[in-house]
């Protein structure tokens, strides 16, 4: 399955996790989410160069996501690739992952260069 195969439009957002456990070789942010039509879902970005997570807080609801979207070259992205060339990294192919909820109107970005999906239900069985 691939991110932008999601129909993310009412998913619930379950869980965030922030993996670095070996910096700079293991840098990953995982979403826990379930479906509208209950499927629950892992969507893991590797190879995480850069996350900006703008959360609210205190509303007594579910966490549900509005809207996901990949964009390739919008400014923030440029900025963050100027940055990371100047550091002789190799980041022609980052991407900006931008998921917006609809609960507490938080944005999760997330500059990684892959980003895979697994079913939790298919992680269990493994």
């Amino acid at each position: 399955m691939d991110f932008n195969e999601i129909e993310w439009h009412d998913c619930v957002l379950r869980n965030i996790y922030i993996d670095r456990s070996n910096p700079g070789y293991q840098d990953i942010v995982k979403l826990s989410i379930t479906t509208p039509d209950s499927k629950k879902l892992s969507i893991t970005f590797e190879d995480v160069y850069h996350a900006d997570l703008n959360l609210n807080f205190n509303v007594i609801a579910e966490e549900t996501i509005r809207s996901a979207e990949i964009n390739y070259s919008s400014d923030a992205l440029k900025t963050i690739k100027e940055k990371w060339r100047q550091l002789s990294a190799e980041v022609s192919t980052l991407k900006q992952f931008e998921i917006t909820t609809n609960s507490t109107n938080s944005t999760i970005t997330v500059y990684a260069l892959k980003c895979h999906i697994d079913h939790d239900d298919d992680l269990a069985n493994a």
